[in-house]
């Protein structure tokens, strides 16, 4: 199937291109990517955070050759690691249609943390008495 088009509110296919291959003929298609044994990873434990930057690769392969999904196995990944394409086994006749680069599929980043400042009641004590003084002398030089 090389197209389908679905009708707006229904949902329900209208049309569908297919497209006529042999065992020979290459193909462009998006292979999805899924990361596997989260449980397993360090970088994960210690509450770092995985970043997916591409959720599916494209490549080039042959139209008897298309993989369902490329699992990736971050067991043993720690924290500032990253999965580039490089990491993945492309099956054989598998290009990606990206060349030249090794380019990024997530990493592992570490935790953001904001600071909350915390004032103690003698300080919000003195910044409430400072913001009434300055209320009582605007009044007074209305009244003027």
């Amino acid at each position: 199937m090389k197209s389908i088009q679905r009708h707006k509110v229904k949902n329900f296919p209208i049309h569908i291109d297919f497209q006529r291959v042999d065992d020979k003929t290459r193909i462009t298609v998006s292979i999805p990517v899924e990361f596997t044994n989260q449980e397993l990873c360090p970088g994960l434990k210690q509450g770092g955070v995985l970043n997916v930057v591409r959720r599916e690769i494209e490549l080039s392969c042959l139209a008897n050759n298309i993989p369902e999904k490329f699992e990736i196995n971050l067991e043993g990944k720690q924290i500032g690691d990253d999965i580039r394409l490089s990491s993945v086994e492309l099956g054989e006749g598998m290009k990606p249609t990206i060349i030249g680069r090794d380019f990024m599929l997530s990493t592992i980043q570490a935790p953001k943390v904001e600071e909350v400042e915390t004032t103690t009641e003698a300080e919000a004590s003195e910044e409430d008495s400072a913001d009434d003084n300055k209320d009582e002398k605007k009044e007074e030089k209305a009244a003027e």
